[in-house]
């Protein structure tokens, strides 16, 4: 076994140790939590009892649930589940890990470099899979593996190479219904500039083929899905999220949920909250054409909020797709430039052109970090060539570019891990209120949604969500009437004059900062 494989496997061992010692040793980040993991985690369970018509979901990607059902052999109680779906996510991890390393195979990088770049990205994929947005690292995982493929030059001469694709754009799509998009127009695209760089018509006829061959195997997979979820929705659909988020950033809403303003009943009787499937929320429509000036905004705001996110990767990002857009213009027919900087760019653009439309976040781009880390990566190799660097001026450089690309990236690892709640303070109020104030059945609460949902997860409740700000003790006592509440949870308030007369507080103040009033006699 040579160096440069020790060193793969040095920074293996690292994150191995580091995972399990935050898996089993750091009782802070051992239960990490947020509302979508829940639903990802009560699909699985619907799974697992064979509620396959709940279990069907057009928001959420089916992919993750599906990888941990076997989980949920090793515990089927609820803080157990969380603690497996961590287990599960820092395996995707390590497989992340294994897939980067292939990729910057398929970009001229000096081991040097590439041995700093794996050690950075043991950091990135803790920070990745610790804030508990299992689609997302699961959708980064897949889609590094299928561009491996993708920018392998073996891909024109090898048929299975276009069924791998096929394959994993699938895969991708189960994750999160946006990659149908992206794989499509990227695959495309792809195949398009390999087959107009053809030589040969040979050559040319194995690029059409390799093309084709990957469409069908993608939405034969794929089609199944799309089939089951259109039936369940009586409408077509490859998922429902793209919708939700359109609806949601229009004009009516303006990015605000309505879970954060008004009682919505779950969509089933399995169903926990209103969030296990948002497609049955209903929502105001809007026609972009006709609001164009709002669109254009919007876009103009998605696009400010992309460049932040850029710079939050590190401060070279934008000078890395700069430096690599102006090397090259300069030579567009170098074999070399093409593959290590045309293609991660136009990956790059289209997977951020889709988010521009209608809504970004920092995890939507993580696949986004990882091309940019190979091409600064690429760009410091190429720059090292020159004569002037020395081995003294490398180290300096190098170790710059370790800081740079690391230094913001920390920063947002601290406040991001800081900011994600551990489930098992929650937890344990949860039992209190279950067992000491026989807390059950359908509740709601007057704020702290998120807390809210945690504790109609582990008492095994309903949680019909959060109710309007400033509402009237009648509005509210019909509202609560309404949705059949059982139990109404009141934050941080010591006296709410709109609490109507007549219902119980059931802690007797003993719960800092918390009053649950019982509706009904028990």
């Amino acid at each position: 076994m040579d160096k440069v494989n020790h060193r793969f496997i040095l920074a293996l061992l690292i994150y191995l140790i580091l995972g399990i010692a935050t898996l089993f040793l750091l009782k802070d980040y051992q239960y990490p939590l947020n509302p979508d993991a829940i639903s990802y985690i009560c699909i699985s369970q619907k799974y697992v009892s064979g509620d396959f018509s709940n279990a069907i979901n057009g928001y959420w990607g089916p992919l993750f649930s599906w990888l941990l059902v076997p989980f949920a052999f090793f515990g089927s109680k609820p803080l157990q589940l969380v603690y497996l779906s961590e287990i599960l996510s820092f395996i995707i991890g390590f497989f992340t890990l294994l897939g980067v390393r292939l990729l910057s195979y398929k970009f001229e990088i000096e081991e040097k470099i590439r041995t700093v770049l794996m050690f950075l990205m043991v950091v990135s994929v803790i920070y990745f899979w610790l804030r508990s947005v299992f689609a997302d690292l699961l959708l980064l995982c897949v889609l590094i593996y299928y561009l491996n493929l993708i920018f392998s030059r073996k891909y024109q001469n090898n048929v299975i190479y276009g069924v791998g694709c096929g394959i994993l754009g699938a895969m991708a799509y189960f994750s999160k219904s946006y990659a149908l998009p992206f794989f499509v127009t990227s695959y495309l695209l792809f195949n398009f500039v390999y087959y107009i760089n053809g030589i040969s018509r040979k050559e040319k006829k194995k690029i059409l083929k390799n093309f084709l061959l990957g469409l069908i195997v993608f939405f034969t997979i794929s089609g199944i899905w799309i089939g089951i979820i259109s039936h369940k929705y009586d409408e077509f659909t490859f998922g429902t999220t793209g919708d939700y988020n359109q609806k949601l950033v229009g004009p009516d809403y303006q990015g605000q949920h309505l879970i954060y303003s008004e009682l919505l009943k779950p969509p089933n009787k399995a169903a926990i909250s209103a969030w296990e499937d948002p497609t049955f929320i209903k929502m105001n429509s809007w026609d972009p054409l006709k609001l164009w000036n709002y669109q254009l905004n919007l876009i103009w705001e998605n696009f400010k909020d992309t460049i932040n996110i850029y710079l939050s990767f590190s401060f070279l990002s934008i000078i890395i797709i700069f430096m690599a857009i102006l090397m090259y213009v300069r030579q567009p027919k170098d074999q070399i430039l093409r593959r290590n900087i045309l293609y991660p760019l136009l990956a790059i653009g289209l997977y951020t052109a889709g988010y521009l439309l209608i809504l970004v976040e920092d995890r939507y781009l993580w696949i986004v970090y990882i091309l940019l880390l190979l091409m600064g990566s690429y760009l410091l190799t190429f720059l090292f060539k020159n004569p002037f660097f020395n081995n003294k001026r490398k180290n300096i450089f190098l170790v710059a570019f370790i800081l740079l690309f690391s230094v913001t990236f920390a920063v947002n690892f601290v406040g991001a891990i800081n900011g994600t709640p551990n489930a098992e303070g929650v937890y344990q109020l949860s039992q209190t209120l279950k067992n000491e104030y026989n807390v059950h059945g359908n509740i709601a609460s007057n704020d702290q949604w998120r807390k809210s949902l945690y504790i109609a997860y582990f008492t095994g409740s309903k949680y019909y969500g959060q109710t309007g700000k400033n509402i009237s003790s009648s509005d509210l006592e019909g509202e609560l009437k309404k949705n059949n509440i059982d139990f109404y949870i009141v934050w941080g308030i010591s006296g709410n004059s709109s609490i109507p007369n007549g219902y119980k507080e059931v802690t007797g103040g003993k719960i800092p900062d918390l009053k649950v009033y019982s509706l009904k006699s028990y």
